[in-house]
């Protein structure tokens, strides 16, 4: 391992460099998320919004009168009735006779009788929305688990879309708009992540001005980089990509470390 007089500079915390494809694979995973947990959302309002409306809207303006059973159908699980009830439909207006029907699982109790006389409440401004008095109450709450999970879902994917769009622009940008100019390699060391995996670094400083500031700034940066390990000795320029405004943003040029490895 060849060695080198110390810089002053301190030892940076290297970085794994990218060209992008894994931050635009996300951004767009991260976009057809969020129009997936949009149309879930949607369909989850259109699923739950109109039974809880009905609900609502029956207890706070509903009446009450009294109805007849005309006919009881009987399923593996239901129960389904078809009743008449007489209802004025507007202030003034003479009562006018209605139908209705309402299916109900088994599980909610003994079925009604056929013919009985049964309380029906029904929205004085549109008595078609009618239910049996004995069965009102408010819809399942099982499809408030799928609003929720839509819900949650698509807040989860618009949070972290800025991030994701961010650190692919600021990429697309380093690759496409970036600048180069030379670097001096003045670390190379080998150390391990956390799964014992061997990982090869290599640490570099280069100047650079902007109309901003024409004064030449020293920048000093590290990355993961097991090629400029393997290609680059201490002291060795290479060319570097950078951003003018964000300095910070950038990497060995790779084209340039291909050559040299051939």
């Amino acid at each position: 391992e060849p060695k080198a007089v110390k810089p002053t500079e301190a030892r940076p915390v290297p970085r794994v460099p990218s060209d992008g494809s894994l931050e635009g694979l996300l951004l767009v995973l991260t976009i057809v998320w969020i129009f997936g947990s949009l149309l879930a959302f949607f369909f989850a309002i259109i699923t739950v919004a109109p039974g809880w409306y009905q609900y609502y809207r029956l207890s706070q303006n509903g009446e009450i009168t009294t109805g007849q059973l005309i006919r009881q159908d009987q399923g593996a699980n239901w129960y389904a009735y078809l009743y008449r009830f007489n209802a004025r439909p507007a202030p003034g207006r003479t009562t006018k006779t209605f139908l209705g029907q309402q299916s109900v699982g088994t599980d909610h109790s003994a079925p009604l009788v056929t013919s009985a006389r049964v309380p029906i409440r029904y929205l004085a401004s549109n008595p078609q929305i009618s239910v049996i008095e004995h069965y009102f109450g408010p819809p399942p709450i099982a499809p408030f688990l799928f609003f929720g999970l839509a819900t949650i879902s698509l807040c989860g994917g618009i949070a972290v879309l800025p991030g994701r769009w961010q650190r692919w622009h600021i990429l697309y940008r380093l690759h496409s708009q970036g600048r180069t100019t030379p670097a001096t390699i003045i670390y190379r060391w080998r150390t391990v992540d956390e799964n014992n995996n061997d990982l090869y670094c290599v640490a570099y400083r280069f100047s650079m001005t902007s109309p901003a500031n024409p004064d030449a700034q020293i920048i000093l940066m590290a990355e993961i980089n097991q090629l400029a390990y393997r290609t680059l000795k201490i002291g060795d320029a290479s060319p570097v990509r950078y951003l003018p405004d964000q300095p910070e943003v950038c990497c060995l040029d790779m084209d340039s470390l291909l050559q040299k490895n051939n």
